[in-house]
């Protein structure tokens, strides 16, 4: 597992930095997470892949961050200020400027007599092959109760889901769309015969820790996810206030989780005490970048979220 590649990516703006490590950061799940869907086996966009769509786009990218009006411009006109949200939306923007994906339709709803039976996140065509696409896309970040925790015990910082509940609603639901008799009429009304489900999920796996500046996973990944995946650590305020003061952490919002820049470290003492879980980035013993999660105390009983 990696503690983050987003970090050495050579952007000098925010939001580009965003969308790079959006297209090419390590993928949540591993390609064997395929065989543990239902139905039809996604695509899984592997590192491997990730990294190359991120390589093609590089000329785009530093275009952009050149002159990043255009994409200052969709971030400003967003009216969904969810994380996943603004995760869609670059990607959208990504596969609006790609000479190897050509958008056709995002946000696609289903529906049969008022009633919603779903939502494709993205309809694409591969260039090169003429093939279509169905593209499922997420950006999670769960907190494991022990290192070598199943699914059901990765916890988002808000305990409303969980690694299950999401892995499970993809590869039940969401990857299955295309399988419906009902969307393969929508589908054929855009001309579209024959599509494929990919997989595109990103996101960072924090895992417990004593000492932040001191953490290093060295644990069993769970089943299906991505043994490169990137990690961070999490601890309850106490722990950090006892083994945490020594190294110096920046606060992060919400949509600074992706890629923030160091900028103007702590002291985090200043959010106790804690009411809701917040993210901080610092430096390790070693100077490198590292990412966490601090928990109000009563975090794990249901306390304070």
């Amino acid at each position: 597992m990696s503690a983050g590649n987003s970090e050495n990516l050579p952007w000098k703006t925010p939001e580009v930095a965003d969308l790079a490590w959006a297209i090419g950061s390590s993928s949540l799940v591993a390609p064997e997470f395929a065989d543990l869907c239902e139905g039809v086996p996604p695509r899984i966009s592997d590192d491997d892949w990730c990294k190359a769509q991120l390589h093609a786009m590089r000329d785009e990218l530093r275009g952009m961050d050149e002159n990043p009006s255009q994409l200052r411009a969709l971030i400003a006109s967003r009216k969904d200020q969810r994380l996943g949200a603004y995760f869609e939306d670059l990607l959208g923007f990504w596969l609006e400027a790609s000479s190897a994906y050509e958008l056709i339709a995002h946000r696609l709803a289903v529906r049969v007599d008022g009633r919603t039976l779903g939502e494709f996140d993205f309809i694409v065509r591969d260039r090169v092959s003429g093939e279509y696409e169905h593209w499922e896309v997420a950006v999670k970040f769960y907190l494991g109760l022990s290192p070598d925790a199943p699914w059901s015990q990765w916890i988002g910082p808000g305990r409303q889901d969980t690694l299950e509940k999401k892995l499970r609603h993809l590869s039940g639901k969401q990857l299955r769309l295309t399988e419906r008799p009902e969307t393969r009429a929508r589908l054929e009304a855009l001309g579209i015969d024959d599509i494929h489900p990919r997989l595109f999920l990103k996101g960072r796996l924090f895992y417990p820790a004593m000492a932040p500046a001191r953490f290093k996973p060295e644990c069993q990944v769970p089943q299906g996810v991505n043994p490169e995946h990137l990690s961070g650590w999490w601890c309850t305020e106490s722990q950090f206030q006892a083994n945490g003061n020594d190294h110096e952490w920046q606060p992060l919002t919400k949509f600074d989780w992706l890629t923030a820049y160091e900028s103007r470290p702590g002291p985090v003492s200043r959010a106790f005490p804690l009411h809701f879980p917040l993210g901080v980035i610092g430096r390790d013993e070693h100077g490198a970048p590292s990412r966490g999660f601090i928990v109000p105390d009563g975090w794990l009983n249901g306390g304070a979220a």
